[in-house]
């Protein structure tokens, strides 16, 4: 716990009061206009665009998140106004000199080098602020290793790179800090941030917790369902991990612990479940955008291919959930406490309208900019259906100012991302990790893609998803197209990978979130969640070897189910349970059953459910026969008695 509280105590934000809590809120409002206006009816440069997105996410990083614990709790420092100054300083000058800096490219003027140093430091400092100290020093040394290349060893030494080139590239150039990531960050997925304050301002969130509720409530563990269901709902919009786990948690968490869960275990459950909104379209976190961006892949057949494997991930973690219920005779909600379906939905069915026409705009082939925006429209005017929802003026302004905070920590980490590639582009440290991987893995793509989920393991450790995606991409992609991936499942394979940065302990910062809410120790709380989350790893390897996002739908049905039963037998040997304690023999039909469906081949498949069945039958046999027998009803009861 006193690790817990120390992490809260480190992302404490500021309680600004008076005319510096008024200029942060407007700055908020400002950035919200600025992206709305400029993604519909004005016109801008894209220099100009992402500068200025950038200028306002700084100025409301470094007046809302303190240097450090002795810095003042509710004002801004002598410090604070001084890195604000000199942000600004460097976006207007881009802005400006832009004409100018692409006419003189390779011969930089003396401030473009002051201001091409300074830069890249405040975007280090901006990441330290929202993130820890990861991101940045995983920057620096990118950084140090394109100036000091020679100095590396074997395969890894490279020219070097004078300061001079290094500027031309990472800030008088669209390569760099106002790169790819941060303009995927303005084009797309600031107005999906945005869209998701409006659904949490007008009550859709609690809505879709209600929902969930009402559905999962009556059956065993019906908490713990709930959380994955809502998880679902939430993480599919929000496409943050960590907020997903507040979001949500903060009602589900509670409640698993009251019917029986253990804290690390309702924690373990909320930060699976939130994980999986990152991999569960439309939004995808930012992965979806950047794919398409990077790849050329249009967003809509990028979310498409996603889906399956995305409802793969929660049907596994969803029947691990109810193993855990049977297991540990989790009772379902007492019927009081459950919601109607009826009344919920209608209290709240105009809360759907926004995702319908999300979903029905990007379907009909339109810019996922374009259908964030009518979806915010439609959520404003549903609002007005009922009148406890009505959204005031008011409320749209805090909407504004929400979407906006909750954007700028996703900002620094994209404008820290842009540097990773920037870096990797100029030294070909890309192409060098693959000709290692390569090399090491002698042309087996399991053997490859082991060593890139070892890498993402160790890449991806505190860094944001997003951040960890971007950086194990540039460097492994290529060795898996070189390997005859096709490219987007080259992706699709790391996006996956890159997502266990989220619960990879000793980090796991969305566990740490969890333990926060349950009580529950963070670490252990990590490790249940990876536990849970199994399906991170096995289905790149699908992806990989079958048509699971490269087929019809069928394809992906028939790779998927299968993949989902083994999953669920490995958590049966794992967890030593299915409807009863399993046998030996029970256990050794599990261990068989697993290689048999995962293993990408029909005959194997239907050996693998027949596998299956048997352990099936076996096991309601014994379940009838223990309900059956009033002796063991009794000892069950006395032993249930005694957990309690």
């Amino acid at each position: 716990m006193d690790k817990v509280k120390k992490r809260r105590t480190k992302a404490k934000l500021r309680d600004l009061k008076g005319i510096s809590g008024y200029m942060v809120s407007t700055a908020a409002v400002g950035m919200s206009v600025f992206q709305l206006y400029f993604s519909t009816f004005g016109i801008v440069d894209t220099i100009t665009f992402r500068s200025v997105h950038l200028m306002f996410a700084s100025f409301i990083i470094f007046a809302t998140r303190p240097f450090g614990k002795n810095s003042p709790g509710n004002r801004l420092s002598w410090w604070d106004m001084l890195m604000v100054s000199l942000t600004l300083v460097c976006g207007v000058y881009i802005i400006v000199e832009w004409h100018e800096i692409v006419l003189r490219q390779g011969d930089p003027t003396n401030w473009d080098i002051y201001l091409g140093i300074l830069a890249p430091l405040l975007v280090l400092e901006l990441m330290r602020r929202t993130t820890g100290w990861a991101l940045p020093l995983v920057c620096t040394g990118f950084l140090l290793y394109t100036y000091f290349g020679p100095y590396f060893p074997g395969q890894l030494a490279h020219l070097g790179f004078p300061v001079e080139r290094m500027i031309t590239a990472l800030y008088t150039s669209t390569e760099g800090i106002y790169g790819l990531p941060l303009g995927v960050m303005t084009n797309y997925v600031f107005l999906f941030i945005l869209f998701a304050s409006f659904l949490h301002r007008s009550g859709a969130g609690d809505f879709f917790i209600q929902l969930s509720y009402a559905v999962s409530g009556r059956f065993r563990g019906g908490p713990a369902k709930t959380a994955v269901i809502a998880s679902a709902l939430m993480g599919s919009v929000s496409g943050s991990a960590t907020a997903n786990v507040v979001t949500t948690g903060s009602f589900t968490i509670p409640l698993m612990k009251r019917l029986g869960f253990n804290p690390e275990t309702a924690g373990s459950i909320e930060v699976a479940s939130s994980v999986g909104g990152q991999l569960l379209p439309p939004i995808m976190g930012a992965g979806a955008f950047i794919m398409s961006e990077w790849t050329g892949i249009p967003y809509f057949k990028i979310i498409a291919v996603a889906s399956v494997p995305a409802l793969s991930y929660y049907l596994s973690v969803f029947f691990y959930v109810h193993l855990l219920s049977l297991k540990l005779g989790i009772e379902p909600l007492p019927r009081k406490e459950i919601p109607q379906v009826w009344p919920v939905l209608k209290r709240g069915i105009h809360f759907l309208v926004p995702p319908i026409v999300l979903v029905y705009v990007l379907i009909r082939g339109y810019t996922p900019m374009l259908s964030a925006i009518l979806a915010m429209v439609s959520m404003v005017l549903t609002s007005y259906l009922r009148k406890d929802t009505r959204m005031s003026p008011r409320d749209l302004l805090k909407c504004l100012e929400t979407g906006a905070r909750n954007a700028v920590m996703v900002t620094a980490s994209m404008t820290g991302a842009g540097i990773i590639m920037c870096t990797v582009g100029l030294t070909g440290i890309g192409l060098k990790f693959s000709s290692l991987i390569m090399s090491l893995s002698g042309g087996n793509v399991l053997i490859a893609l082991f060593m890139v989920a070892l890498a993402s393991l160790f890449l991806g450790m505190e860094l944001p998803i997003t951040a960890a995606y971007i950086t194990c991409a540039v460097l492994a992609v290529p060795a898996l197209s070189d390997l005859g991936l096709p490219l987007i499942v080259a992706h699709m394979v790391v996006f996956w990978f890159s997502m266990d940065s989220a619960i990879t302990p000793p980090v796991c910062i969305s566990a740490y979130a969890a333990a926060g809410i349950s009580g529950g120790h963070p670490m252990k709380t990590g490790i249940g969640a990876w536990k849970m989350a199994k399906a991170l790893y096995v289905m790149p390897v699908l992806m990989a070897y079958t048509k699971l996002i490269t087929g019809d739908f069928w394809d992906a049905i028939i790779v998927a189910v299968p993949a989902v039963l083994g999953i669920f037998c490995i958590n049966i040997v794992w967890e030593g349970f299915f409807l009863n304690q399993i046998k030996p023999y029970e256990r050794l039909l599990a261990l068989v059953a697993i290689p048999l469906l995962l293993y990408p081949n029909y005959y194997a498949y239907a050996a693998g459910l027949a596998v299956f069945a048997l352990l099936s039958v076996s096991q309601i046999r014994a379940f009838r026969k223990a309900a059956a027998s009033p002796v063991l009803n009794e000892e069950a009861s006395v032993k249930s008695d005694v957990s309690g």
